[in-house]
């Protein structure tokens, strides 16, 4: 009787797991969009910024493309990170910032810190991923170009410049930190404390 209840109980377990998993993959295959927000609140970053690339390759909404760069960025998956910028290198500019506006709408950091904006986090963690993945003097200065390029001269809150030199200033990298120093100060930005202050930090690593 009991190896009756016992196998009972191990078919109906099996089933609801294999029930599970269909339904799993089913809408993994055709809602992309309710498996990124859904294995999100699960916790699963990773997997969460993959169903947002799939849903960003079958509606083309750019939102889903800059979540799925950031993720990996996060994530410290570089390569990834890289091949999904690449992506976002050939959207509108147009629409990219509105892309970006709709995001800060939504955002907690966009409210909790003055001046901070999604587009200048994608071109910060664009430079950062770059700076991971060079592999010669010239691809590092290309990171920091594209750093520089990208921060207006108001030197902001968040600005993709300030986003490379912590992670730079972290890995107390001496040639790379003086060389970012000697180019902010040809760059010409506004000299506010922001900017003093990732001067210093940057300083402090070789000096």
């Amino acid at each position: 009787m009991k190896n009756i209840v016992f196998k009972t109980i191990f078919l109906t377990l099996a089933v609801v797991i294999v029930l599970t998993i269909s339904i799993f993959g089913i809408a993994s295959l055709t809602v992309p969009a309710f498996m990124t927000d859904f294995t999100a609140s699960l916790g699963l970053t990773e997997i969460s910024g993959d169903y947002a690339f799939q849903e960003y390759e079958r509606s083309g909404e750019v939102t889903y493309l800059v979540r799925s760069f950031l993720v990996a960025a996060h994530a410290e998956r570089y390569e990834l990170a890289d091949e999904r910028y690449g992506f976002i290198e050939k959207v509108d500019e147009e629409e990219l910032t509105e892309s970006c506006e709709e995001i800060d709408e939504n955002s907690d950091l966009h409210e909790a810190i003055e001046g901070f904006t999604c587009k200048n986090y994608v071109y910060g963690n664009a430079a950062v991923t770059k700076y991971h993945l060079a592999k010669t003097d010239d691809a590092r200065t290309a990171a920091l170009t594209l750093a520089i390029q990208k921060t207006e001269h108001g030197f902001p809150q968040g600005n993709p410049v300030l986003i490379l030199a912590v992670d730079v200033s972290a890995r107390k990298d001496e040639a790379f930190s003086r060389e970012m120093v000697q180019k902010m100060q040809a760059a010409g930005f506004e000299e506010n404390k922001r900017y003093q202050d990732i001067i210093k930090l940057l300083e402090e690593v070789y000096v």
